[in-house]
């Protein structure tokens, strides 16, 4: 398969590279931001372009000669770059324009981008432009980890499970999409733990409040994809090598046939990585307890994505019509549980998901428009568990004391050859209605359903019915529905939007229990509700308040387990979360160089959902606890010159258990798992015309991540240990200590030539990094990328 993608890839390669003589480019503010609308055009000439919600623009098919590029944005100062074009040359720009105000009938007029637009909503967003970093080793992870409020974690290296934390609220309190439709489809080729930054244009993060627009189910908050839009040429190939063996290839394409409105693209990536990296662990080797220097021995991963697309754009009948076809394989080495006490040797998942879908989009009307999309997936995923052995952290079986190994035929956790056949589809219809210039109506809903079943030899059936509980179909199906209405008043300056949300469920489960019913079934209607508000004192200073009667539906595993360990529980309620947002934006000088922003906020969870143990083999979710979070992020970034930046967060969360089923004795104890205080700091410098080479750009970066000591297990609050505080001795093991990491980076990219490398340095000082319960993270490692813009 990897030598197929390649030569996909140099064909496609090949067919663009061949007589290009063009200009592209990308116009930005002096911070950054791209400039949607900026108008390019040759002076003298008809030939011109607007740049999209990216500050993107390419001017095609031009003969060779001196020109000037005239740039302009409404709000910014024009600005004119000299050019000479040779025959069959490409040229690759960054034009950044200076902001400055234009009173037309004593009404200031400022240029903002889409992206910038969305930050300013009433409803809190965080807008990252991938875009901008797209040559970056970085991976998405460690993006959304620049952002305040917001902590990413995962079981270990390159692929592994990801949990995000947003604002206290973690796990599948938190939803992905892409593109507005929940991923669930998808499987895991949207893991963002290895779907690299190539496929994916913007990112944005939803911090407790969920618009309309968003059909489900979020407590917490959500992450949004957005892919690069359908009706604009481009390739970006680029390859990616880093330590443990790791490699990454990303190839992004779309083609407008000449003289058409039909687009034809493709969407891949391959990631593959050997993940063995060494750390140090207290444990048992050989009957010796000690700390021991060890590497994982069996961890790594190869994961492939192929997506083509094709259709029509800007047509009377459609703005958008696309259909595509996705295929994505997955081979996963498994080395450990949720603990790293006892690793695993032999235990594997793999997974194909074949997907189609289809979406249009159209403007109905000037202010109607819709926007519709589906899809159908089949999922085939395997999970073995066949060893007859069990291993230390040496890489080797366990012996006895004869050194022979020690027969474990119940495999190393449970013996199991589980096959699951999944057929998931999903529907969304989205529309707004703008009824003049101060009322919108948004209406939405939200299709998913799955229907799962299973095999597996050494699965034990039922004793009442003698049928293995895996073998009987369950079925899955949730519609989410959403009624906005959006108001403006004061010619903008207050802004509100309120909506109200209806959920449904249907289940259908294999029963574990032992009686003769081979099947439960679930019913579950509901309503929510969310109100904001967005007061803009000028155009550089607001206030925003949000607040949401939040609801999550269980997910299928937690209502109809896996049939293997989870047993179902068609009785689990779903959670509700009362979440209320409060910040304060502002640029704090007239060269709008310095911004800060400063966001409050509160949630109360109620009938937190928590997998229990039964007894030792089977476990079931229930609702357990109620947990309260009071917490504050503050943001802070600098502009120094055009070329140059600060950027600094810091976020505080306070998470209490209030009410316990289960711990009656741990109320008002901290949230374990989860850190309550970190900061981040990310700087960069950009060199023009280095060493005197008048063609090319440097851009330094790097980022300081800073993570306060938290607590793996709960802990009675009196022997909690103050911010930046000692630990107790009685309580040292149930401590992640304090970490500091630092990352570096360099790219260089050339004016005359569509080609950027970059190197990065993560964790830079070599410092000791824990995640997901004390699981340690990667010493100082080393990437490199080479990508290929057009």
């Amino acid at each position: 398969m990897k030598n197929a993608l390649t030569v996909f890839f140099l064909i496609i390669l090949t067919n663009f590279a061949a007589g290009q003589t063009k200009v592209s480019g990308t116009v930005l503010d002096t911070g950054g931001t791209p400039l949607l609308g900026a108008t390019i055009q040759l002076r003298g000439t008809q030939i011109g372009v607007i740049a999209d919600e990216n500050g993107f623009f390419e001017l095609n098919n031009l003969k060779s000669g001196n020109y000037e590029l005239i740039v302009s944005s409404l709000g910014y100062q024009t600005r004119s770059v000299p050019l000479d074009i040779s025959r069959n040359q490409s040229l690759s720009l960054e034009i950044k324009l200076t902001e400055s105000s234009q009173e037309l009938n004593e009404v200031v007029v400022k240029g903002k981008s889409n992206a910038q637009r969305k930050r300013e909503e009433p409803i809190k967003i965080e807008v990252i432009g991938v875009s901008k970093i797209l040559e970056q080793a970085t991976s998405v992870p460690e993006m959304i980890n620049q952002t305040s409020g917001v902590k990413v974690r995962q079981s270990s290296g390159i692929g592994s499970n990801t949990t995000i934390n947003i604002n206290g609220l973690q796990g599948n309190a938190v939803r992905f999409f892409r593109d507005g439709v929940p991923i669930d489809y998808l499987g895991r080729a949207f893991n963002i733990g290895l779907v690299p930054t190539g496929s994916i244009q913007n990112l944005e993060i939803y911090k407790g409040v969920l618009p309309v627009e968003l059909g489900a189910d979020a407590l917490g908050g959500a992450i949004n994809l957005v892919s690069r839009r359908k009706d604009k040429e481009y390739l970006d190939l680029s390859y990616e090598a880093g330590s443990f063996n790791t490699h990454i290839i990303n190839l992004g394409a779309n083609v407008i046939i000449p003289n058409t409105k039909i687009h034809v693209g493709v969407n891949s990536y391959y990631t593959g990585s050997d993940n063995d990296y060494e750390f140090e662990l207290e444990t048992a080797i050989n009957g010796v307890t000690d700390v021991f220097t060890v590497n994982r021995f069996h961890d790594g991963i190869a994961a492939t994505f192929f997506e083509v697309n094709a259709g029509v754009h800007q047509t009377k009948f459609a703005d958008v019509l696309d259909f595509s076809f996705g295929y994505f394989t997955l081979d996963n080495e498994v080395q450990n549980g949720i603990s790293i006490d006892q690793p695993l040797g032999e235990v594997t998942e793999e997974e194909i998901n074949r997907i189609f879908s289809v979406s249009y989009k159209k403007n109905i009307l000037p202010n109607w428009n819709l926007d519709i999309f589906g899809a159908l997936s089949k999922v085939d995923s395997k999970e073995q568990d066949l060893a007859t052995n069990r291993y230390e952290w040496d890489g080797d079986v366990q012996r006895d004391f004869n050194g022979n190994p020690i027969i474990t035929p119940g495999g190393e956790f449970v013996r199991r050859d589980q096959r699951i056949e999944e057929e998931s589809k999903v529907a969304r219809v989205f529309t707004r209605y703008d009824v003049n210039d101060a009322i919108r109506i948004n209406l939405s809903s939200t299709y998913n359903s799955f229907d799962r079943v299973g095999s597996d030899p050494f699965q034990i059936p039922n004793v009442v019915t003698g049928i293995q509980p895996i073998t009987i179909p369950s079925t899955y199906t949730k519609i989410v529905s959403g009624l906005g209405v959006g108001l403006s008043f004061f010619e903008g300056k207050l802004q509100s939007e309120s909506f109200v949300k209806n959920y449904y469920l249907e289940a259908e489960a294999a029963s574990l229990n032992f009686s003769d019913n081979l099947t439960q079934d679930l019913f579950f209607r509901d309503f929510g509700w969310g109100q904001s508000f967005k007061y803009a004192f000028d155009d550089d200073t607001y206030v925003r308040i949000s607040f949401e009667d939040a609801i999550r539906i269980p997910d299928a595993e937690e209502y109809v387990g896996d049939n293997l360990f989870v047993q179902p529980n068609l009785e689990l309620l779903p959670e509700r979360s009362e979440n209320l947002n409060v910040g304060f934006a502002s640029n704090l000088n007239a060269t709008k160089t310095l911004f800060t922003e400063v966001n409050v906020f509160y949630r109360n969870n109620k009938d937190f959902i928590q997998l229990v143990p039964l007894n030792l083999i089977t476990s079931e979710y229930q609702n357990t606890d109620r947990q309260e979070v009071i917490g504050v992020e503050g943001n802070l970034r600098i502009n120094i010159g055009e070329n140059s930046s600060i950027r600094g967060a810091v976020t505080f969360q306070d998470l209490r258990t209030r009410e316990s089923v289960l711990n009656p004795n741990l109320i008002d104890a901290r949230t374990p798992n989860i850190p309550y205080y970190f900061t981040n700091l990310s700087a960069n410098k950009e060199f023009m015309a280095p060493f005197g080479w008048e063609n090319a750009k440097l851009n330094l970066y790097g980022n300081y991540l800073y993570t306060e000591q938290y607590l793996v297990r709960p802990v009675n609050r009196e022997l909690e240990p103050d911010l930046f505080g000692s630990v107790p001795n009685n309580i040292r093991d149930f401590v992640i200590p304090s970490q500091h990491q630092v990352n570096m980076g360099l790219t260089c990219t050339f004016n005359d030539w569509p080609v950027s490398l970059n190197f990065e340095a993560i964790n830079v000082l070599d410092n000791v990094l824990f995640d997901d319960f004390r699981i340690p993270k990667p010493l100082r490692n080393y990437r490199f990328k080479m990508t290929y813009r057009l």
